[in-house]
């Protein structure tokens, strides 16, 4: 172990060790699979950002004769992570926050007050941690190294300014600088090298994340058990992500594009293996999250016209030359106007509990898209797929919290106060926003899924929140919203 010859103290700080640790804990006892958790949270960090594009290159190749060897781990097999997005910075004009003090700032909760966030950033980047023990972050001027277990660095990380990384001067920038400028290629970055842009004194304009996967023995220590020794099983991660990344994107945002590629001795340039897009949102669809966003510190009661439209996500395996694709009408609708909701939102926010009274549902046009969560029913959406089984083929998202695994909807009774008051809203939001729009929906779906309502009747049927003789009590959320919608008139055609 040793310090760098350039740069200052950066990183993360104790007890972020153990509350790592205590968070992968939870979502692993969740069920959370390592590759759909990391990919979720990046992705949600990049919607937030801003970002339009996102590429994922599994770095495969052999380390380069005469780096260094002190920095081998940062250059071992890894999973570079990019998006057309820059960090932001507490210096810039008009700013309220630093995403690199965000990120240092574990859990800080700096996204809490923002009406159209997905997560917060300080928690979604440590799922990081189920794959990787030294993330490396590249974005503006800043390169950040984190080391919690000291495996280079005898501090809980270090981070490096473009201008402290002159050319041709490795007398007094050291071997770092070639360790670097090899961890960020070129054709990842998509903007020179980083020699490059050292240069010319430019900041970069993107994201790049490189995350070293874990091989280290199962006898030396780790944040997390998972461990991918052989190629076949980092190339698993990938697969797996795209599978997750179809399934993420159809209420994203921002995010269009994701991307997927080898980057490998054997392979020049890097070869592309999957890409998930879907279709752009329409300007309407900006409006309405421009006014969630003013509204977000209101709390005058003011109502928020819905909106709706189609959206196609298509997935293409570019080594099979095949496609598929996934149709469905998204309908947006936001419930400022309801004294009910705004009521339990202020008290919420007093408690710094961010709530936004925001429910959406994608019907699916067609056969395929009813099958899309590879079942009869959807997963519930919190922006992006939980675990928990939805009440019907039909997905829904919206503003609901999770519990503490972030897998499955609060909902609980006779428990904290906290949580009580999280199920609360999570029933209200379901009671007030979501059973509402179901029905409306059920007038229309006659036409809008009328391939599936003349030929696969059953699935059709899949739709509707099954109308069943409630539990005694109710023991979640899905069960909840079809105790909710059969209790008063809806549409069935036949």
């Amino acid at each position: 172990m040793h310090r760098p010859e350039i740069g200052e103290k950066g990183g993360q700080e104790y007890p972020l060790l153990r509350g790592i640790q205590m968070f992968l804990g939870q979502m692993a006892e969740g069920g959370a699979q390592a590759a759909s958790t990391v990919i979720k949270e990046l992705l949600q960090n990049a919607d937030d950002a801003g970002a339009t594009e996102m590429s994922l290159t599994l770095d495969e190749r052999s380390l380069r004769n005469g780096l260094n060897q002190d920095y081998r781990v940062l250059c071992s097999p890894s999973l570079l992570v990019w998006h057309n997005s820059p960090f932001r910075l507490g210096t810039d004009p008009g700013s309220t926050w630093d995403d690199f003090a965000a990120i240092c700032d574990v859990a800080g909760g700096h996204k809490w007050n923002q009406a159209t966030a997905a997560g917060r950033f300080g928690i979604g980047f440590n799922s990081v941690y189920f794959l990787t023990d030294t993330p490396l972050i590249f974005s503006r001027n800043q390169i950040h190294v984190f080391d919690l277990l000291h495996e280079i660095i005898e501090d809980n990380g270090w981070k490096f300014r473009l201008e402290e990384y002159p050319k041709d001067s490795k007398s007094s920038v050291g071997s770092i600088k070639e360790v670097l400028d090899w961890c960020f290629p070129s054709q990842v970055l998509r903007a020179g090298s980083l020699g490059n842009l050292a240069e010319q004194g430019q900041h970069y304009r993107y994201t790049v994340f490189r995350l070293p996967l874990r091989q280290s023995a199962d006898e030396f220590p780790a944040l997390h058990p998972t461990r991918f020794p052989e190629p076949g099983h980092r190339r698993r991660i990938l697969l797996e992500m795209a599978d997750e990344a179809a399934r993420s994107i159809l209420f994203l945002k921002h995010v269009r594009s994701i991307s997927f590629w080898l980057l490998s001795d054997r392979k020049t340039p890097a070869e592309e293996l999957d890409r998930v897009e879907v279709t752009k949102s329409p300007d309407a669809f900006y409006s309405f999250l421009k006014q969630l966003e003013e509204l977000g510190e209101k709390e005058e009661l003011t109502q928020v016209p819905p909106c709706s439209f189609e959206r196609t996500i298509t997935r293409k395996d570019t080594t099979k030359a095949s496609a598929q694709a996934w149709r469905f009408r998204v309908t947006h609708l936001a419930r400022f106007d309801d004294k009910d909701l705004m009521e339990l939102r202020r008290r919420l926010k007093r408690n710094k509990e961010r709530a936004t009274p925001w429910v959406s549902v994608a019907v699916p046009l067609d056969l395929a898209s009813c099958r899309f969560d590879g079942g009869e029913v959807a997963k519930w959406r919190v922006f992006l797929p939980l675990l928990e089984p939805g009440p019907s083929s039909c997905i829904i998202s919206g503003g609901f919290f999770v519990g503490p695994s972030r897998q499955y909807l609060e909902y609980t009774v006779n428990e904290e106060e906290h949580r009580e008051r999280k199920t609360r809203w999570n029933q209200l939001l379901v009671k007030n926003a979501l059973t509402p729009l179901l029905r409306e929906l059920s007038f229309d779906l006659p036409d809008l899924a009328r391939d599936l309502l003349e030929q696969h009747p059953k699935d059709y049927l899949n739709l509707f929140p099954a109308a069943e003789k409630p539990n005694d009590p109710l023991t979640n959320l899905a069960e909840f919203v079809s105790h909710c919608f059969s209790s008063d008139a809806w549409a069935l055609r036949l």
